[in-house]
């Protein structure tokens, strides 16, 4: 498999306490399409989701899921730390169609296989809500001597997306005066959920010289208050607020007001 020599992220089964209420209020896509697949618990047969996250340069990259059936008839998941993802038990039901539903709770890394039987599968990357995967186990697969080798299921990736849990997220705002001897711009990028980073460029409109600064900073934001907080490291911190279309921010003394790119 993927991850054979690389570091993953994997832990065990924990206790299952789930509940059927809708969480999070995902979009739902209106195809009722699913896949059927067998897999087998040898690690032959197995099947890989893609999710996106953004990157420390603030650029969108992508990460492999693996997930699979062990010789113990458990439903497993492989994946880099910097990717959440998740599987719970529905309940028994019809048919993959059957699955409407969001547990609040019971999400693990592990669980065990059980046919007609529905799961919702979770995963997100850093400065993404999730996509849930819905799947359904139709039978056992068993060998000429009654063995149990794998299990046939029916899934449908992307069944449903939430947006970011961090509204400001990915959002840019900028910046721009000039006076007698200066023209200058600043930029807040949040590119990451707690991450972001400023970036000043200047012009001396006396000499045309230019100059330019980064500066990377982490955040913590309420999107019922609209109110955040900025740690510039060794520069300290500041406190920002949203309204409407602009980024209330103070730096270096002024309350400057950006306007969302």
């Amino acid at each position: 498999m993927l991850f054979a020599s690389a570091a993953v992220l994997m832990v065990g089964c924990e206790k299952e306490n789930v509940s059927n209420s809708a969480n999070n209020n995902p979009v739902i896509t209106d195809d009722d399409t699913g896949i059927e697949f067998n897999m087998s618990n040898d690690g032959s047969n197995y099947l890989q989701f893609i999710a996106s996250y953004i990157a420390s340069n603030g650029g969108i990259q992508t990460s492999t899921i693996e997930f699979a059936i062990n010789k113990s008839n458990n439903f497993y998941l492989e994946h880099y730390s910097i990717i959440k993802c998740e599987i719970a038990r529905v309940g028994n039901v019809a048919s993959m169609s059957s699955i409407n539903s969001i547990p609040t709770s019971g999400w693990v890394q592990q669980i065990a296989v059980n046919p007609g039987t529905g799961y919702l599968i979770r995963y997100k990357g850093d400065g993404f809500g999730y996509t849930y995967v819905r799947l359904y186990v139709k039978d056992w697969i068993v060998n000429t001597s009654g063995g149990i080798i794998g299990a046939t299921i029916v899934y449908q990736d992307k069944w449903g997306q939430e947006n970011s849990e961090d509204e400001i997220v990915g959002t840019k705002w900028i910046f721009h005066d000039t006076n007698e001897e200066l023209a200058f711009t600043t930029i807040i990028d949040f590119y990451g959920e707690g991450r972001g980073r400023r970036t000043d460029n200047t012009t001396d409109l006396m000499t045309g010289e230019e100059g330019n600064s980064i500066v990377n900073f982490t955040y913590t934001y309420n999107p019922e208050s609209k109110n955040g907080v900025i740690n510039w490291g060794q520069f300290g911190t500041s406190n920002f607020k949203i309204e409407g279309e602009q980024l209330i921010l103070p730096i270096d003394g002024f309350e400057m007001a950006f306007t969302k790119m």
